[in-house]
């Protein structure tokens, strides 16, 4: 539908173990009311990465333009506290 969803990072959220982090997309109606919900974590949402104790998916949220060619545009979610891939302890990971 042509209206604008709204994404919302909750860094401190425990699925899946503590402080692994979520993001809740809020599918709105045209006056602003919510129509639907989808959280995206470590055990809901289709969410295809690894997420580790401490990794805080959700900390940064925004969006990117379509980058697939798919008239979607893209959900780009920082994880301040990500281990993977690197060795680097608490890198990050987008």
């Amino acid at each position: 539908d042509t209206i604008t969803d709204l994404a919302i990072g909750a860094d401190g959220d425990d699925d899946g173990g503590t402080d692994r982090g979520a993001v809740w997309v809020l599918c709105l109606n045209s006056g602003g009311t919510v129509k639907g919900v989808q959280k995206i974590s470590d055990t809901t949402g289709g969410f295809e990465g690894t997420l580790r104790d401490g990794d805080q998916f959700g900390w940064a949220v925004t969006t990117l333009p379509d980058l697939d060619n798919d008239d979607v545009p893209e959900l780009a979610v920082g994880a301040i506290r990500n281990d993977w891939p690197g060795p680097t302890e608490d890198a990050g990971a987008v």
